[in-house]
């Protein structure tokens, strides 16, 4: 079973999601505080869980998602894994930083390793990653069949889906990317996106207007 939680940080809304299991490791995914308080608020959870860190996954390279990967390089030691295809837009987003006013950012080490077919795990459980640009490249969305949950970055948001008019977006192969690889999902997996709230892939499909 998947202990679940979610935090919203920086000035965008960013969720942080933080998963463990009975074993208490711990996957996080889009590190996203981005001053002092959000980050006490980040440790004292993993505190008061007795969690210990051994995955980091970056949704995809834009800014309000890795404002905190600093931080969870230099506490905990742990290396943020991105898709293979992050290397552009990482060297980007010392200047998107600068322009959406967070404070003091710093660029983290990544390891640009992530590529379709691999498998993220900690503890007993396992999320496959899913290669889908389109929102941006480097774009990945972690899928667990056996929870029926999927974590989406900003590529779908619930009525709604990732912008694509930022460096490397294209409309098209986003489209073409949702519809075959989160659409094609089963009704019930749950879908956890980036900004916003929950959804699933049966109410994506049936009243997602831009997916019709």
């Amino acid at each position: 079973m998947i202990l679940f939680k979610c935090f919203v940080f920086n000035i965008l809304a960013v969720n942080t999601y933080i998963l463990s299991d009975a074993s208490g490791e711990a996957l996080i995914i889009d590190p996203a505080f981005s001053n002092y308080s959000e980050q006490c608020e980040f440790d004292s959870y993993i505190e008061e869980n007795c969690l210990k860190i051994v995955e980091v996954v970056i949704t995809h390279p834009h800014a309000d998602h890795i404002v905190g990967c600093a931080h969870i390089v230099e506490k905990y030691g742990v290396i943020p894994k991105i898709h293979v295809n992050s290397t552009k837009l990482l060297r980007m987003t010392e200047y998107q930083a600068e322009v959406l006013g967070f404070q003091d950012f710093k660029i983290s080490d990544v390891n640009a390793c992530l590529n379709e077919g691999d498998v993220v795990s900690f503890g007993n459980t396992s999320f496959s990653v899913l290669y889908v640009p389109g929102h941006a490249d480097g774009s990945v969305c972690l899928y667990n069949e056996n929870e029926k949950m999927i974590f989406t970055g900003d590529a779908l948001f619930r009525s709604s889906i990732g912008r694509t008019d930022f460096p490397t977006g294209d409309y098209d192969l986003l489209i073409k990317n949702i519809k075959e690889k989160i659409l094609t999902l089963h009704d019930d997996v749950q879908i956890y996106s980036g900004h916003g709230s929950r959804s699933s892939v049966k109410f994506e499909r049936r009243f997602n207007s831009f997916l019709q």
